[in-house]
């Protein structure tokens, strides 16, 4: 978006730009760049989410069980999305991480932040 240069015009306009979006939500200097920030990643995944993947519907199960084995109603009903290929995936991930606010859980056999909703570790053991 910009390109800085330690002396130059552009990085003189660029601190200027980032003070007047300071001022205009009221926060520090600091603020305003990660605000300019997090609008730059959010738009480009606006972008890339409707090529790469497709709205989808998903079904929440009452009693954690199966959730074909249950009923449906429409208060069960929840937003997701649906990857139409690897790059979808990848891209889907980084919106739920985008979605998730850093509140992500953790895998239970490891520990390790699970992007995906789902136990994908390795380490799981066999029931």
């Amino acid at each position: 978006m910009w390109d800085f240069l330690p002396s130059s015009q552009n990085a003189l306009e660029g601190r200027k730009y980032f003070r007047l979006i300071a001022e205009t939500i009221g926060a520090t200097y600091f603020d305003a760049l990660v605000h300019v920030a997090t609008r730059q990643v959010l738009w480009e995944a606006w972008g890339v989410m409707s090529e790469y993947s497709y709205p989808y519907l998903t079904h929440r199960s009452p009693s954690g069980g199966e959730t074909l084995d249950e009923k449906l109603a429409p208060e069960l009903l929840m937003p997701s999305v649906r990857p139409r290929n690897p790059l979808g995936a990848m891209y889907t991930q980084f919106y739920w991480l985008l979605a998730s606010g850093g509140d992500l859980s953790r895998c239970k056999h490891c520990g390790r932040k699970d992007f995906l909703g789902v136990q994908a570790c390795m380490r799981q053991t066999e029931p």
